[in-house]
């Protein structure tokens, strides 16, 4: 079972440049939340339509995603991931709740670029 998420406190973190790239080597499905999130003229999704939006990929065996939506999706994908990744060196102290659950779920198995 692979299940990526690339995680960041900030937009323009490089999350969809590592996500696709790490996709294309692990050669698994690639889901960037932010397409999901974002509609026509910049719309945002409602929590309830982004979680069915992202609910049918995520429980899949294999896949890489960028982001987490925490705010409107809350655990759903950090709680499947196997390993979380992130660009962002000062996401544990942007984010520690964030971070901690990642780490757990992942099994202790969170990166960070140096």
């Amino acid at each position: 079972m692979r299940r990526v998420a690339v995680i960041s406190s900030a937009s323009g973190s490089g999350k969809t440049t590592v996500g696709r790239e790490l996709a294309r080597r692990l050669a698994v499905p690639f889901h960037e939340l932010d397409a999901l999130h974002h509609g026509p003229g910049w719309t945002e999704a409602s929590a309830e339509e982004l979680c069915a939006r992202v609910e049918p990929f995520v429980t899949e065996e294999e896949w890489v995603i960028d982001g987490s939506y925490r705010g409107k999706l809350g655990d759903l994908v950090l709680a499947a991931v196997r390993l979380a990744r992130s660009p962002d060196p000062g996401l544990a102290a942007a984010a520690p709740q964030a971070y901690v659950s990642a780490v757990a779920n992942a099994g202790g198995a969170l990166e960070r670029e140096p």
